[in-house]
């Protein structure tokens, strides 16, 4: 191929272009709150400058969109089954009176029902039935993803920050099968 000519674009720094991008009022989809607060903040000085009504419905449509980003974005789902098991139990009137606790285990990656136990109370011994069905039914999971209730987790307050946690009865069997817990306030 005699006579092609190769253009090579410039090379152009990724500040260079989140720049471009903020000056048309473009944001990233990792965006902190402080910036798209800044924008619409932004958007609504301009918004107040404008003569023109078409101008302000366009820079209207721009603030309702940025406020319907969600706040909490989703985490992807597993790769693999019984790489996570997301576990929690719930409360209800599940016979009429009478509150009972579902303790349920779903597994990441494809939303199976891997173990369900109900109980009068959030206990140790529902999360342990829930633990055993798992077992016998799927065998070991990688991990169990969970709230922060004491069951999972215990932090001692008398303790220094950088000395481990203390085991609770449940976290220490997931430790002997080497099941990791990850624990969160998120819900």
């Amino acid at each position: 191929m005699t006579g092609t000519k190769f253009i090579l674009a410039p090379k152009i720094s990724d500040t260079t272009l989140n720049n471009w991008m903020r000056a048309e009022d473009v944001l990233s989809p990792k965006a902190r709150r402080k910036t798209k607060k800044a924008l619409k903040k932004k958007l609504k000085e301009r918004m107040n400058d404008t003569a023109s009504e078409k101008v302000r419905n366009e820079i209207k449509e721009s603030i309702i969109i940025l406020d319907e980003q969600d706040a909490h974005p989703r985490r992807p789902r597993s790769k693999y089954a019984g790489e996570m098991i997301q576990m929690d139990a719930s409360s209800f009137h599940w016979i009429e009176g009478e509150v009972w606790h579902l303790h349920v285990a779903i597994d990441d990656a494809d939303g199976k029902v891997v173990g369900a136990y109900f109980d009068r109370q959030e206990t140790l011994k529902g999360y342990y039935e829930v633990l055993y069905q798992i077992l016998i039914n799927h065998g070991i999971p990688a991990m169990f993803y969970t709230d922060r209730r004491t069951v999972f987790e215990y932090k001692r307050k008398d303790k220094p920050s950088d000395a481990e946690d203390t085991f609770t009865q449940f976290s220490y069997a997931c430790h002997n099968l080497g099941i990791e817990i990850k624990t969160t306030s998120v819900p």
